[in-house]
């Protein structure tokens, strides 16, 4: 900066075009003031509201906006006492401004007659986007280099909120998805907000909608705090009011990190425990979320019935079995007499929890079902997309060897046979017996001719299971290794365990004179599948033998 001044002192013509928003982004606040007031002795700078492009940029901006997007006060100071600012820019630089809970230049915007009720981004007014303190984002996508500091500081969003109310902006003002500025500082935890628009009149008891949620619905399931939940409670918000799916706010509790002191209050003050009209009940959720300490709560201080059904016939147990870590919520419900017989109507859950969860979650579930050898066998369980498929199909389909053998070890294989339609030989090569899988050959079958309905011989199911022990017997009684299935492209089992990456199978089906130049009916050998997805050991092997 000094020497910048030396030049200007000298008469040195420094005062660019260019320079101009450059000194605005880059330079400090009081930089750009000083080129501007000596842009009359150099000549050639525009006026404040001429469009100027900077750094390639594919359109113009003029200084104003310049300054607005990075939010430098001097600058934009200037450029207003110059007339700079045409109406709506104005206005969406005090909205900026609000934003960041910038509020003297806020007050700086209001004195120069910004309009305080502009609506962007979802019809967010200046006074809900300073009350909900959101993230600063910069405007342009050419500003990389504005040092942008984040003001969404407290007490500087509450004084800009002041000076909002002062002004008269309307409180009551909705977003598109209808949502005051008192739900905005509900939703972001700011007891200090709350107060301050509820003096001006603001209404805590607002729905976001005709049978929305509440505000307290908003703090329980946002902000998780009590201090929030026992203000709105002072301020009159109704603790069993029930949002349109009949949840009360005892519902949005369990997902914050202390919820029991809020479910404590809250049922203290009249919050319902009842079903939704789903038939859902809180013990319902809090399971369904992994609260433990809150189910617990509900379970020993009240009550809650730990075999409710739902609609659907779901209990909480059905619904813990499904969260990602289940032990401790499962032994909870099972401990207080929850009942552990599950239903086809909860196909989704079981499921579900093949396909997306973790391997100790799975066996948590397994050993706490009753009926855990029913539905093994059952043939028709129902995906989410209505498809028809066993427990070990869901496995088979996630590719996780670990979770196979867990299906296999808890009797899976019955539910997948009786789909498939395979024998006892299939029966053996899945679960690894041999002696049935002898038994089978000494009463005179052919090893591959029996098929199941898509065509595969036990030799492809056990590549496809995983069952290494089967392979290897059923290759040396004499298993071709190049057969082919029913199922498009109809593989090879040299690609099946390729595309598993089991590197003993291919080892042992390559011994046993599989031909790596066998092209499934996309085209596809082998050797293509292993090169786009697995690694070099598989390569190496291929390698080994002389390609057939």
């Amino acid at each position: 900066m000094p020497v910048i001044q030396r030049a200007l002192d000298s008469g040195l013509d420094v005062v660019r075009i260019h320079h101009l928003p450059l000194a605005i982004r880059h330079g400090p606040d009081d930089l750009f003031t000083r080129l501007w007031e000596n842009k009359a002795e150099h000549g050639g700078v525009p006026g404040p509201n001429t469009y100027l492009r900077c750094d390639g940029a594919l359109r113009g901006e003029t200084l104003f906006n310049t300054a607005r997007y990075c939010g430098k006060y001097d600058a934009i100071k200037t450029l207003l006492e110059a007339g700079g600012g045409y109406y709506t820019d104005r206005a969406e630089a005090l909205w900026d401004a609000a934003r960041d809970g910038s509020h003297q230049l806020v007050k700086l915007l209001l004195e120069h007659g910004a309009y305080a009720m502009l609506e962007r981004y979802h019809k967010i007014s200046p006074l809900s986007v300073t009350a909900g303190r959101h993230p600063r984002r910069c405007g342009t996508p050419w500003c990389g280099g504005c040092d942008h500091k984040d003001m969404n500081n407290r007490d500087g969003c509450l004084e800009t909120a002041r000076l909002l109310l002062q002004h008269g902006v309307e409180i009551e003002h909705r977003d598109d998805e209808g949502r005051t500025a008192l739900h905005s500082a509900v939703a972001a935890g700011d007891c200090q907000m709350v107060e301050l628009l509820a003096s001006y009149g603001a209404d805590p008891t607002a729905r976001i909608s005709i049978n929305g949620p509440t505000t307290l619905h908003t703090a329980s399931l946002y902000v998780g705090r009590l201090d929030m939940t026992e203000l709105l409670l002072r301020l009159g918000v109704d603790a069993s009011a029930v949002d349109g799916y009949g949840r009360s706010p005892l519902w949005m509790a369990r997902s914050v990190k202390e919820p029991v002191p809020i479910a404590k209050v809250l049922l203290e003050s009249g919050a319902s425990m009842e079903a939704d009209r789903d038939g859902n009940t809180p013990l319902h959720d809090a399971a369904s979320n992994g609260s433990l300490k809150l189910a617990e709560f509900l379970i020993v201080e009240h009550g809650a019935d730990v075999n409710a059904a739902n609609r659907l016939g779901e209990t909480p147990f059905h619904e813990a079995v499904g969260h990602i870590n289940p032990r401790e919520i499962v032994k909870l419900l099972v401990d207080h007499g929850a009942e552990t017989t599950m239903t086809k109507s909860s196909s989704r859950t079981l499921l579900g929890v093949v396909r997306n969860r973790t391997a100790d979650a799975i066996r948590v579930m397994l050993e706490n079902v009753a009926n855990v050898k029913d539905i093994m066998g059952w043939q028709y369980l129902k995906d989410v997309m209505g498809l028809q498929k066993s427990m070990l199909h869901a496995a088979l389909a996630r590719g996780s060897q670990e979770i196979i053998d867990l299906m296999i070890q808890f009797g899976g294989h019955e539910g997948y046979l009786a789909i498939t339609g395979g024998g006892r030989l299939h029966q053996g090569a899945i679960t690894g017996d041999i002696a049935l899988m002898q038994s089978v050959l000494d009463e005179g079958a052919p090893i591959d001719a029996d098929r199941d309905n898509q065509g595969r011989t036990a030799l492809v199911v056990a590549v496809k299971v995983g069952a290494t022990a089967s392979i290897e017997w059923l290759l040396k009684k004499g298993a071709n290794a190049n057969t082919r299935d029913d199922v498009w492209p109809k593989p090879t089992p040299l690609h099946l365990a390729t595309g598993r990456n089991a590197i003993p199978a291919v080892g042992l089906l390559l011994k046993h004179g599989a031909r790596v130049g066998l092209r499934d009916k996309d085209g596809q050998t082998a050797l293509h599948m292993a090169s786009r997805s697995v690694g070099l050991e598989i390569l190496s092997r291929f390698c080994a033998p002389v390609a057939r």
